[in-house]
């Protein structure tokens, strides 16, 4: 397989497991996978200059890849050497892609994430990220958006590609985890059974007549106050407006990029209601 027919093989729609019929079918297809993300990897660390795709491709085809691996299961796949076997891209690989775009070592972006995987979603950037980017992750209880619950938000903030502040608070989402989820997010009952809930955040603001009292409530519920309040406030905020003395006085905390990025959000609010 060369290069062409490895594009042309990710740009196929991704096939579900039922529409295979036998597990033969599904083996071939994962085995296409695996040679196209091969071609792919090589081509991309290996050519001169910039190559012809950027690595949203690679990194989409391992995601597929290991969609089909976890269709076709784990014990199918015991006796498969893991040198054929790409259930996603590694950490190394993605911090190479980092450093090809970005014009320097593999290692000093390893450096710089130290273990943390949150920080690797700079790797899907085709160029150095400049000004100030703020990347939110969240984790649920499955995949049904109408049905789920929010079990752990994670943020990072970017400044000119590298981080410069990070969050990360569990949320107890009122129902125990399925063995699915635990071992496709690593977090577990255990992990949430101590951690705010999103309720405790709502019910704060829908019982509050104020900004101020939504956040008043937030923080006398104890526990993660700070969580609480940053939930509660922000559902507050676009139903009460924030009261001129309270944000006056958030105002000298803020630096001035901080609040050049302020300025060009309200003023961007104000565009849209025109």
């Amino acid at each position: 397989m060369n290069v062409s027919q490895a594009l042309e093989y990710e740009r196929q729609p991704f096939i579900p497991m039922f529409i295979y019929g036998d597990h033969g079918a599904m083996e071939s297809e994962r085995q296409k996978g695996e040679e196209a993300l091969k071609v792919l990897e090589t081509e991309y660390f290996t050519a001169e200059g910039d190559p012809s795709f950027d690595f949203a491709t690679v990194r989409d085809l391992a995601d597929r890849n290991r969609d089909l691996c976890d269709q076709i299961g784990e014990a199918r796949l015991r006796n498969v050497t893991p040198a054929t076997l790409s259930r996603g891209l590694s950490d190394a690989d993605t911090c190479a892609a980092i450093g090809k775009m970005q014009k320097r070592t593999a290692a000093s972006v390893m450096r710089e994430i130290r273990g943390d995987r949150d920080a690797l979603g700079v790797a899907y950037a085709r160029k150095p990220i400049q000004g100030t980017v703020l990347g939110i992750d969240i984790e649920t209880t499955g995949l049904k958006v109408d049905r789920e619950a929010i079990t752990e938000i994670g943020a990072v903030v970017l400044k000119d590609g590298q981080v410069t502040d990070r969050f990360q608070t569990f949320v107890n989402p009122g129902r125990r985890l399925t063995p699915e989820i635990i071992g496709l997010t690593g977090i577990t009952d255990e992990m949430l059974k101590d951690a705010p809930e999103l309720k405790e955040a709502l019910t704060a603001f829908l019982a509050s007549d104020s900004f101020e009292d939504a956040l008043r409530r937030a923080v006398s519920l104890g526990g993660d106050t700070d969580t609480l309040a940053a939930i509660s406030g922000s559902l507050a905020e676009p139903y009460f407006g924030i009261p001129a003395s309270i944000y006056k006085i958030a105002e000298e905390y803020f630096t001035e990029e901080m609040k050049t990025v302020l300025q060009r959000f309200d003023a961007l609010c104000e565009k849209e209601k025109d």
